[in-house]
């Protein structure tokens, strides 16, 4: 219940006062406000909260409070009348004010008056769903009250208890423990031992009848309980008869019915769907999803064919529903039409209107209820709802519920492992079962009240024995007291004191107070080691999520580029048609530069595809030995023919050495290495490259003199999206991937790289280390044939226009004739009749693929023909399924001129 307290300053700023400056009298501080707590538990009286302060207070580590052994913490004399207090609010529902004043206990043990307010908190619909109050400190108050009045004060205060406590330590101090008093005390146990016995017997026997009573009590609950719940399924089939009659259904107009379902969904607060299927299972109507989209596949099949066998309405099982991404429950109705089931129309409803019924019954405040399926899920419950639908009850209730029968009794635990008498009772229509699962303690704790009163009768005629006993227990009151404090000190964070006695249980306590401590401690670190770890995420992730939004500018840049320079070019051209006599060079330059955008994008897109296979590790590799000067001498051929060297002055020294790797991989690694030397080489500059073996190693160096790298910069260059700094207008382009590329590409074929830099403006040098192999034998070069350019028919295949007005303007200027098809059987057709030499065929066609066009004229072409792939997807996967189709080549968007001009020809 409540004794969570914390002071104002928990619900300001969490700045608790130490308890060094707390006023020994007055229990509040020094200085302000009196000491004042708040507490909150749920609607039931359980706590869920309370402050750190509370514990600081008691002394006591955290969660301490929770637990049925709450009222410890109250004064001895001052827990019977809270606790009815307490239980006169609960069963009221605060119409019965709770406000009390009570003893709490210290961590020093001291025990201090606090008043004890609480109030109720309510839904809209006027039912508790907490409660709040507060604690505050009278103690000052309450001893001045307590010493205006005489007559109460002598009990209150605690002077007289004093008196007695000294009265008693006087008379511990007079007696002697030894065999006599030890064989006196033998004896008069053995004369009232007969007595109490009998007297424990009838005891026993009313307490059985007692039990046994509150049992039948539990059971008629139950059936009340799956009564409601068979009701409110038979109100729910009911609902799904009437609009099973819907006349839409009846004319099979399934998009109106779809309206009227969801109109159902709106009234049925608790239905959560409508779905309408055929008796193989396949969705018709979703009143979930919008009318038209696709539908799931199978649900609950099992539960659908029981309703098509029986041809009656049933309750299914609960099942986690794809479609909700929940838990839910189905009620069935199949619709007969001629004697056979038509359809079945389905209504998922949402647990928590099973779990409704359980709040409008009266249930023990101390006990949890649940409803289970027939294959005995839990439905509803009224603890851990949300944790524990969907899951089978504790093994000694799902074998109590197997056992059959239409009810039960039986002591198993529930599933949070409290122990329970369990008592069920199961419903003959739908098979359901509610169970309720009374505490133990609940019917016990009457039973053992009066086992007290027996005792405390028996013990005013063992007075003797008690009071030796007493004498006895002081050899283990001193190291209980010693234990106290080392569990104090636990609380605190300090190393405990061992207690001195020669006690084991007493050394065994003190073990597991230092064991607790050292687990605390490392609980603490572990703790701390997590708070740092998640603070250096935090830093990580805000670093990428920086890095992702300069990359998405960077690549808004690099697109904007181009695209402006293609779009002039095209308007450009637009002007050249209008005046014919213009310049035709201006033309040739406008086309030069849409090829060179082109080139440009195809690049990015490229370097994107490749960032993206690098993060995923999808790039294979197709490894040969290769000599790798004659890549570096290719790639810097490359990049000076393209005149992207400008005024830099470019140097090589290439040994000869062979290495085992891919031409494709290893080309784009030293074109990227030689693209950003040149990027950041201001002229006039120089760029150097070398190669050379070196302890069974091709090392390829390429230094430049440009900008440098800064320190900061230096761990970081291989990462994905870093640039060093860059001017206003971006001269230098590129996305940041490029050496990141070469990092991994590197290391795919067991390298490494690294960047070296003596600062800014003193130039960068990075070196790629690759294993050498020995060189292999020479073959005679390939001869290539090139075929005469002649004539083709060619059909273009293609449902994007623009792609196929500028394939086919391409193609006619090259002499072919060319036919045109927007999607797959179109396709199909065109190729056929046009008896088309080659056809040029879109992956994404609608209707038919375009891999299902290549297997139909596969199939039924009588003539030869060269099929080509065209898709914007390149991997190697999509290349093997086109191959396997019937495709002789492939091709990814944009398409190459100068590549397709080689497949038509058959170079």
């Amino acid at each position: 219940m409540h004794g969570h307290v914390y002071d104002r300053a928990d619900r300001m700023d969490m700045t608790v006062p130490d308890p060094e400056t707390l006023d020994p009298v007055g229990g509040g501080q020094t200085e302000g406000d009196p000491f004042q707590t708040v507490w909150e538990t749920d609607h039931r009286g359980m706590n869920h909260y309370q402050s750190p302060s509370w514990y600081r207070y008691v002394g006591e580590g955290f969660g301490s409070s929770f637990g049925e052994d709450w009222l410890r913490f109250y004064h001895p004399a001052d827990r019977e009348h809270l606790l009815a207090e307490w239980r006169k609010s609960l069963s009221s529902e605060g119409a019965h004010p709770y406000d009390i004043e009570v003893r709490i206990r210290r961590h020093d043990g001291v025990y201090r008056w606090f008043r004890v307010q609480g109030t109720p908190h309510r839904s809209r619909d006027g039912s508790v769903v907490k409660w709040a109050g507060t604690c505050t400190d009278i103690h000052a108050e309450k001893l001045a009250r307590l010493a205006a009045s005489p007559e109460c004060g002598a009990s209150e205060t605690g002077r007289q208890p004093r008196r007695k406590e000294g009265l008693l330590v006087r008379l511990r101090q007079c007696l002697r423990i030894g065999p006599l008093e030890l064989r006196l005390f033998v004896i008069v146990l053995a004369g009232i031992l007969p007595l109490a016995v009998l007297a424990f017997a009838t005891l026993f026997h009313n307490a059985e009848v007692q039990r046994q009573e509150l049992i039948e009590a539990n059971k008629g609950t139950m059936r009340a309980i799956i009564t409601a719940v068979d009701s409110e399924l038979a109100t729910s089939i009911a609902a799904l008869d009437a609009l099973a009659a819907s006349p839409r259904l009846q004319a099979d107009d399934f998009e109106g019915f779809h309206r009227e379902a969801r109109e159902m969904l709106a009234r049925r607060s608790g239905w959560r769907n409508v779905v309408l299927a055929d008796p193989s299972a396949r969705q018709l109507v979703n009143a979930h999803l919008p009318y038209g989209v696709s539908l799931p596949g199978r649900v609950d099949a099992a539960g659908l064919e029981d309703a098509v066998r029986s041809g009656k309405p049933g309750v299914g099982n609960i099942i986690l529903s794809p479609v909700l991404k929940e838990y839910a429950l189905s009620v069935r109705v199949p619709i007969v039409r001629d004697g056979a089931v038509r359809f079945v129309l389905t209504a998922v409803i949402h647990p928590e209107t099973i779990r409704t019924i359980l709040s409008r019954q009266r249930v023990p405040i101390e006990g949890v209820v649940a409803i289970f399926d027939k294959s005995y899920n839990i439905v509803a419950r009224t603890i851990g709802q949300e944790d524990w639908v969907g899951k089978k009850p504790s093994p000694g209730l799902l074998a109590l519920l197997e056992k059959g029968g239409q009810g039960g009794v039986a002591e198993t635990r529930t599933l949070e492992g409290r122990p329970v008498y369990s008592v069920f009772a199961r419903s003959p229509d739908s098979g359901w079962s509610a169970a309720v699962g009374i505490s133990v303690e609940a019917i016990e704790a009457p039973i053992r009240r009066s086992y007290a009163a027996l005792g405390g009768a028996i013990l005013l005629s063992l007075l003797l024995g008690f009071l030796a006993a007493y004498l006895l227990s002081r050899t283990v009151t001193r190291p209980l007291k010693d234990l106290a404090q080392a569990a104090v000190a636990v609380g605190q964070g300090e190393l405990p004191p061992v207690p001195r006695s020669d006690l084991p249980e007493v050394r065994e306590v003190a073990t597991a107070l230092s064991a607790a401590y050292i687990e605390r401690e490392k609980l603490l670190q572990g703790e701390r080691d997590a708070r740092l770890l998640e603070q250096e995420a935090r830093v990580q992730a805000e670093k990428a999520n920086k890095a992702k939004d300069e990359f998405l500018a960077m690549l808004g840049h690099e697109l904007r580029n181009p695209l402006a320079a293609i779009t002039t070019a095209s308007e450009i051209l637009d002007l050249m048609d209008q005046a014919p006599s213009r310049n035709k060079d201006t033309a040739g330059e406008a086309r030069a530069i849409i090829r060179r955008q082109v080139r440009h994008l195809s690049r990015l897109t490229d370097d994107l595809l490749d960032a993206g296979r690098v993060i995923l590790g999808k790039i294979k590799l197709e490894r040969k030995v290769l000599d790798f000067s004659a890549i570096v001498r290719a790639a810097i051929e490359t990049l000076q023919n393209t005149g992207r060297t400008g005024g830099i002055d470019m140097t090589s020294q290439l040994q000869q050495v062979w290495v085992e790797g891919d031409t494709t991989r290893l080309d784009q690694v030293v074109a990227n290495l030689l693209a950003n030397a040149v990027k950041y080489t201001p002229e006039p500059g120089s760029v150097c490259v070398t190669l050379e073996a070196q302890d069974g190693e091709a090392i390829l160096r390429v230094r430049d003199s440009g900008l440098g790298l800064e320190a900061d910069l230096l761990p970081r260059v291989f990462d994905l999206f870093v640039q060093g700094k860059r001017s206003l207008d971006r001269s230098q382009g590129g996305l940041g991937i490029g050496l990141t590329l070469v990092r991994r590409l590197v290391e795919l074929h067991g390298g490494q790289v690294e960047a070296r830099s003596d600062g800014p403006d003193r130039g960068s040098e990075f070196i790629v280390r690759l294993p050498a192999v020995a060189a292999p034998g020479l073959e005679p070069e390939a001869m290539t044939d090139v075929a005469a350019r002649v004539s083709r028919t060619i059909v273009i295949v293609e449902d994007n226009r623009d792609v196929r007005v500028g394939l086919r303007a391409a193609l006619e200027l090259d002499g072919h004739r060319v036919v045109e098809a927007a999607d797959g059987p179109a396709g199909i057709d065109t190729v056929l009749q046009a008896k088309a030499d080659i056809a040029l065929i879109d992956i994404g066609l609608p209707q038919l693929d375009g891999y299902g066009v290549a297997r139909a004229l596969r199939g039924r072409a009588t003539h030869d023909i060269r099929l080509i792939a065209m898709t914007g997807y390149g991997s190697k996967e999509n290349i093997n399924r086109g191959k396997l189709a019937g495709f002789d080549a492939y091709l990814v968007k944009p398409v190459d001129m100068r590549v397709l001009h080689d497949l038509i020809t058959g170079n």
